[in-house]
């Protein structure tokens, strides 16, 4: 009898220091109290350390197995049921502390040293969370020598790690929108993929890409064409360049996982930036902030204890280890992730600066988009580009349809929420979610036109144009009269969807529409052929043709094949299925790069509508930069 008593004390006692069963951390261990320079925080925060396996580390420095760093900012005292961005710069290998000290996060280093709140932190609109990853990066020091051994082993570390982090700090009512700069376009999706499969109680509420480097196989193909068109090349030199894809594009075709395909292809980007003088991570800009006092902030003993990193290993802001053993995947393409996300009702949003002259640019990331096929990829190829306002002010150019919201972000470049700061502010005064289904790890996304009506007033009232190539200050005067006629050949084709569409409602179930009542298929492709013979002339490449005019030619096509004895309800939309061509052979993704900001008009654009609840407030994204 009094052994039976003592196991139970002492099972009782275990309970409430390790809390609840398979939590080896205490509840609350990994509170953040006060900061260096900073003093008592406002908000609550949590940092530590969370296991990369399925079963937890014994104490919060996990002493006895590897783990990675974390840091989680709640944006309100009722941060658990708060939408949180799950925020990842990357490198390969560089900290996700680039981002949350000199990009999005709740602060900044100042050039002294000096901790300091940041006014455009996401923290505003949502909460903020960041790991240090793969195994190996920053303050995720090498386990025992130990670092990731390539992208799937890092990428079911790091899910884990989320895993943990979500239970341990009571997030799993919290919707993660993944988000990941430069080659954090990799990570982003593949992490979307790993916990929708291995972790179905982590709700994943959408996944955006900032500069992403998705496809790299096709994205470092625009990167001379950017070039040229903003005068940092002239057309000898574009030439070159063109030779130099040639060889690329053989390599990616024979090998993409080669170190010597990945040197070829990335060389471009570092032959324009030699030519040119000028920093294309925005070239408007003359370069990079100092990251100096961020490191050496970080590498302070009592800045280590207040936010529970281990002691001892030089913190820096990259790992060359790391990115020597990323390297030989660096190519790969993961847009058919992204496509396979969207058609799990994943909603997914690409930001571009428009003043990013590197791999990333938002040429490359059309690109990628017009190649990826999912199954509402029509819509997003019917819609149009509308006018991002702020104050009467013109920060940027929206799209948005079947799951999919892309954003060309005026005066920004690879790190646009850095140089746009006021995209949170964006979501937070005019876009507020409008009430939403929330969607679980193994549902599909509700019917597009069920969230449109629920965008509504000024945010739906947005998506009515398309811009195409973006701002004034960004794009020659002769690419906007090319613009003008996607416009023309955009709207002809919307006008006829519509009448389309209401003939198919209208009509009896497996009643045909009458051929003459169709749009003609000729007048399509005469207007295909003479914007062709306009991008032609004032680009000289008939690969321009295809990033313009390949949405509206599937559009045109898909929405014939849909007609074809197809009958819809009254209050459901023609869907056309969109199949366009499998991406070709060899093309691969590459690595971005290191910075970023807050998030708005596309939070509520791609994934407000789409999967919270109307009582959550959203945030922003950011970007990142290669180093």
């Amino acid at each position: 009898m009094r052994s039976t008593v003592v196991v139970t004390l002492v099972a009782t006692f275990a309970l409430a220091i390790t809390g609840p069963a398979g939590a080896a951390v205490p509840a609350g261990a990994d509170r953040v109290t006060d900061l260096p320079t900073l003093g008592p925080v406002t908000q609550p925060e949590f940092a530590g350390y969370a296991s990369t396996r399925t079963s937890p580390c014994v104490d919060l420095a996990c002493s006895d197995r590897p783990g990675l760093f974390y840091w989680l900012t709640g944006g309100s005292a009722d941060y658990r049921t708060q939408p949180t961005v799950l925020w990842t710069n990357g490198g390969p290998g560089s900290s996700s502390f680039y981002g949350s000290l000199s990009e999005n996060g709740p602060y900044t280093v100042t050039p002294s040293g000096t901790l300091t709140p940041y006014s455009g932190s996401w923290t505003s609109v949502a909460n903020y969370l960041f790991f240090d990853q793969p195994l190996g990066v920053g303050m995720s020091f090498p386990f025992r020598g130990q670092i990731a051994q390539n992208l799937g082993q890092g990428t079911r570390q790091w899910a884990n790690a989320v895993a943990h982090v979500v239970h341990r700090d009571g997030l799993e009512r919290s919707p993660l929108f993944l988000t990941g700069e430069s080659y954090g376009g990799s990570y982003a999706p593949l992490l979307a993929r790993r916990l929708l499969k291995a972790h179905p109680d982590v709700r994943v509420g959408g996944v955006i890409l900032v500069a992403g480097w998705v496809d790299p196989g096709l994205q470092v193909g625009t990167t001379a064409r950017y070039a040229l068109a903003h005068g940092l090349i002239d057309t000898a030199q574009k030439q070159r360049l063109d030779r130099v894809y040639k060889r690329c594009r053989a390599a990616l075709g024979k090998n993409v996982d080669s170190l010597r395909s990945g040197t070829v292809c990335q060389s471009i980007q570092d032959k324009i930036a030699a030519w040119s003088g000028r920093y294309l991570a925005n070239t408007a800009q003359t370069g990079d902030i100092d990251y100096g006092p961020i490191e050496a902030y970080l590498n302070r003993p009592d800045v280590r204890r207040a936010i529970h990193a281990r002691q001892g290993p030089k913190f820096t802001l990259s790992s060359d280890r790391v990115y020597k053993r990323y390297a030989r995947g660096v190519m790969r393409n993961y847009a058919p992730v992204v496509a396979k996300l969207l058609d799990r009702g994943i909603p997914v949003m690409v930001i571009s600066g428009l003043n990013d002259g590197k791999d990333t640019n938002f040429l490359g990331a059309r690109r990628w988009i017009s190649k990826m096929s999912w199954g509402k990829a029509g819509r997003y190829r019917r819609a149009q580009t509308e006018q991002w306002k702020v104050g009467g002010s013109v920060l940027g150019y929206r799209r948005r349809g079947g799951g999919l919201t892309s954003l060309n972000v005026l005066n920004a470049g690879h790190l646009a929420p850095r140089d746009q700061p006021r995209i949170a502010e964006r979501c937070r005064s005019s876009c507020r979610p409008p009430s939403a289904v929330r969607v679980t790890p193994r549902e599909v996304g509700p019917p597009e036109h069920q969230a449109d009506r629920r965008v509504g007033g000024r945010c739906a009232a947005r998506d009515r144009r398309d811009h195409g190539l973006g701002g004034d200050d960004q794009v020659p005067h002769h690419l906007h009269r090319v613009q003008a006629q996607d416009e023309l050949v955009r709207g002809q084709i919307q006008g006829s969807d519509r009448l389309d569409q209401e003939q198919v409602r209208q009509r009896a179930p497996g009643q045909a529409v009458p051929q003459a009542q169709r749009q003609p298929e000729g007048a399509g492709q005469r207007q295909d052929r003479h914007q062709g013979q306009v991008l032609d002339r004032h680009l000289g490449k008939a690969e321009e043709r295809l990033l313009l005019l390949e949405g509206l030619e599937e559009g045109l096509r898909q929405r014939q094949e849909g007609l074809r004895g197809r009958h819809l309800g009254e209050d459901q939309d023609l869907e056309l299925i969109a199949s366009g061509p499998a991406t070709p052979r060899g093309e691969a993704n590459h690595p971005g790069e290191r910075h970023g900001r807050p998030w708005g008009p596309w939070y509520q654009d791609a994934i407000g509508p789409i999967l919270l609840p109307s009582s959550i407030n959203a945030p922003g994204v950011r970007g990142e930069v290669e180093k």
